[in-house]
């Protein structure tokens, strides 16, 4: 009889630390405020500037810095040395590149010559291949899969947008002899090549998108352009990002191109701060409101592009600024970096005792980057 008392008991005990749990959980998902304790006090997401790892920068050199999967790059006097979360060099490539631009996807890394001829694409510690060429380059683009696309200006075309392959070979050349190129993306599936165009020649600037399969541009080039919009509803198209579906951000909003036809996912209000499109499958953005006489609050509005499904994240103060990359927003307040994720909830907050000027973003990993040092957060 004792032993049932004693069986009934660790049931009990078990069934009400199960429903505690649920309880907590339910908590944590539904109530912000508690949320907001749990993540401080429990979960310790707060990080000052003191425990913080740190790379130091030479303040009379031109420090270029970037983040790449789990690595913060800087260049410096044609060198690109890459350091790890801990904050230890593990890799320094020559490169030949003075004002460089860059741009990141997984672990593929294009470094261009702002203006130039040299292109490189980084993967991992190595050079995969290197490029002088034909033009000037004024936009850059890699994928997922190391496919990359550079916008040229200076030829005997106005614009060419190249495309090459992970291995460096060239796949196929658009030429635009009356528009010009204000952004372009490739698809991660490496089957489409995205360009925004706008046409400044009339009274009135007119933008418009262009989307191109890569196997047609290489077997059949009369037939590569699958999708031609030259009036995009008299909106100047600013940016495109392939997420599930091509989605692109315009002066008033944020739309998208499904099976062709237009949709609307967002459109800008006079309290709208930031938006932005470069997650994966979403988009954000950033809201004031007026939380009494003398505060005022931030609401971060993440939708899912496909679903349009939205999460919340509410904040005190207004942000100076966002970045954005995969599935990581951060909010800029001046002295304090919010790393939020699509699903609204805080994943880290960085906290410092000065203005913070500059953040770069990966998935992994966040740089700081003051004049003198980078400080490294690990998302």
């Amino acid at each position: 009889m004792l032993k049932n008392k004693k069986d009934i008991l660790k049931f009990a005990a078990i069934v009400i630390l199960i429903i505690g749990i649920i309880l907590v959980i339910t908590l944590y998902i539904v109530n912000e405020n508690f949320r907001k304790l749990v993540d401080k006090y429990v979960l310790a997401k707060e990080i000052v500037e003191e425990n913080v790892i740190t790379i130091p920068l030479e303040e009379s050199a031109n420090n270029y810095v970037y983040a790449v999967e789990n690595h913060i790059a800087i260049l410096s006097g044609n060198i690109l040395k890459m350091y790890n979360a801990s904050g230890k060099e593990v890799q320094s490539l020559n490169m030949n590149i003075s004002k460089p631009i860059f741009e990141a996807d997984n672990k593929y890394l294009v470094v261009a010559e702002s203006g130039g001829k040299k292109l490189y694409l980084v993967s991992g510690n190595n050079i995969l291949w290197e490029k002088d060429v034909e033009g000037s380059i004024s936009k850059i683009n890699v994928n997922k899969n190391g496919y990359v696309s550079v916008v040229l200006t200076g030829t005997s075309y106005k614009v060419v947008v190249t495309t090459y392959n992970t291995e460096g070979k060239e796949l196929f050349s658009t030429y635009l002899s009356t528009t010009y190129s204000v952004d372009i993306d490739l698809s991660d599936d490496n089957k489409y090549l995205a360009i925004a165009e706008a046409n400044s020649s009339g009274t009135v600037i007119k933008s418009g998108i262009k989307i191109i399969s890569i196997e047609k541009a290489q077997t059949t080039p009369s037939e590569a352009i699958i999708y031609n919009n030259q009036n995009m509803n008299n909106q100047i198209i600013t940016k495109l990002s392939y997420q599930d579906n091509l989605v692109y951000m315009y002066e008033s909003g944020i739309g998208s191109i499904i099976n062709e036809e237009i949709n609307t996912l967002s459109e800008f209000q006079e309290d709208d701060l930031f938006a932005d499109i470069d997650l994966t499958n979403n988009i954000v953005k950033v809201t004031k409101k007026e939380s009494n006489l003398f505060d005022m609050a931030t609401t971060v509005e993440i939708t899912n592009s496909s679903s349009k499904k939205t999460s919340v994240y509410t904040l005190d103060g207004v942000p100076k600024g966002i970045y954005t990359y995969g599935d990581i927003i951060a909010l800029n307040i001046g002295t304090e970096i919010h790393f939020v994720g699509t699903n609204g909830w805080l994943i880290k907050k960085y906290v410092s005792s000065q203005e913070i000027r500059e953040v770069v973003l990966s998935s992994n990993i966040a740089g700081i980057v003051e004049r003198n040092k980078v400080e490294i957060i690990s998302l």
